[in-house]
C-alpha cells in the first residue's frame, strides 16, 4: 500500500484542482510525472478513475468514491503536521497567494512581511496582479479579491476582510479649463481611464442616490496604471483611497465630486474548499484579520 499513497496524493491534486496541468504546477512536478502518477493507480488498481479530454477530466463512479477516499488520506496527513507545527509553534510549508497588484503600495505588503518574520519556515509566493485569476486552476492556495456587492456564487470558500472607499480623481490641471461637476450625471462628459467597474453608483450626505455608466477613453487592468494616466491629466478615474492619499496630500490629484461617494468595494479571501482551520491558508487570512483591526485602531488605510 505504502507504494500508492504519493499516487493516490497526486491523483487528489489533480482533481482539487481541476487538471493534470493545475496539479502539476501545485506540486511543482512536470505534467507528464502527474499522468504518469494517475495511469500508474489505475493499472494497479484495474479501475478507470476519470475520462480525459482536451477540455476538462471527469471522474467515473470509482474516481469520485476513491478521490473521497484520497482526501480523507490527505486531511489526515495534513491535520497531523499542523498539529505537530502547533505544538512546536512552528508553521511550515509554502503558500501561494494571488492579490490585487494595487496592493504592492499598501499596508498589505507589512502584513505579508510581519507574517513571514512570524513563520521562518513558511515560503510565500505571491503574485501581484489586476486581472481576476482562477485561484483553483492556477494553483493558488489562497486569493484576495476586491468586489462591489456581494461575491458570484463559487465553489471557494470566502471571508470579507474590510471595505475599500473608491475616489473619482483627476488631476488639477486636467480640471483647470474645465466645469466643475456638481452631480454625478455631469461626469459623462469627460474621458475615462476605467476597467472593468463602468457602472458606478453614488450616494451623497443629504441621502440622494444616483447611478451612472461611462465610457472608457482609456481601458485598462491596473490600478497603478490608471494612477499614472490621472499623473498625466489624460482625465478621470477611479482609485483606492489608500493609493492615492499621498497624491491628494501633494496636491497631484484632487478627489472630483467630494460631495458624493462611490458606493464601497468590499476585499475579500477566498481559498479552497478543502483548505481548514489549520491550513497556511485559513492561518494566513486570521493574521490578516488581526493586521486589519491593528491598522482600523490606529486610523490607519489599508
Amino acid at each position: 500500500m505504502i507504494e500508492h499513497l504519493r499516487s493516490m496524493a497526486v491523483f487528489a491534486k489533480v482533481i482539487d484542482h481541476g487538471s493534470f496541468r493545475a496539479a502539476a504546477k501545485a506540486l511543482q512536478l512536470s505534467p507528464s510525472v502527474v499522468s504518469h502518477h494517475v495511469s500508474q493507480l489505475e493499472q494497479q488498481l484495474g479501475v478507470t478513475l476519470l475520462y480525459r479530454s482536451t477540455r476538462k477530466l471527469s471522474l467515473t463512479d470509482d474516481g469520485r468514491a476513491f478521490h473521497q477516499d484520497c482526501r480523507k488520506m490527505l486531511d489526515a496527513a495534513e491535520t497531523g503536521l499542523d498539529r505537530l507545527a502547533d505544538h512546536t509553534d512552528m508553521l511550515v510549508g509554502e503558500l501561494r497567494i494571488a492579490v490585487p497588484a494595487f496592493l504592492s503600495a499598501t499596508l498589505f505588503m507589512e502584513d505579508a512581511a510581519a507574517f513571514a518574520n512570524a513563520h521562518p519556515k513558511v515560503r510565500l509566493n505571491i503574485s501581484f496582479n489586476d486581472q481576476v485569476r482562477d485561484l483553483m486552476a492556477e494553483g493558488f492556495d489562497l486569493g484576495l479579491r476586491i468586489n462591489v456587492g456581494p461575491l458570484p456564487d463559487s465553489s471557494m470558500r470566502a471571508s470579507k476582510l474590510l471595505e475599500i472607499q473608491g475616489m473619482v480623481c483627476a488631476s488639477p490641471r486636467y480640471l483647470a479649463d474645465r466645469r466643475k461637476p456638481k452631480v454625478p450625471s455631469d461626469l459623462l462628459d469627460h474621458p475615462w481611464v476605467i476597467g472593468v467597474r463602468n457602472n458606478l453608483h453614488f450616494h451623497s450626505a443629504a441621502g440622494a442616490e444616483e447611478s451612472i455608466k461611462v465610457q472608457s477613453r482609456i481601458k485598462i487592468d491596473s490600478a497603478h496604471a490608471a494612477r499614472g494616466f490621472a499623473l498625466q491629466h489624460i482625465g478621470l478615474t477611479v482609485l483606492p483611497e489608500a493609493l492615492v492619499d499621498d497624491d491628494f496630500a501633494q496636491n497631484r490629484l484632487v478627489e472630483v465630486l467630494p460631495t458624493w461617494r462611490l458606493a464601497p468595494a468590499s476585499v475579500y479571501a477566498l481559498w479552497p474548499p478543502n483548505a481548514g482551520h489549520t491550513s497556511l491558508s485559513f492561518r494566513f487570512v486570521d493574521f490578516l484579520r488581526g493586521q486589519i483591526a491593528l491598522h482600523t485602531a490606529r486610523g490607519q488605510l489599508l
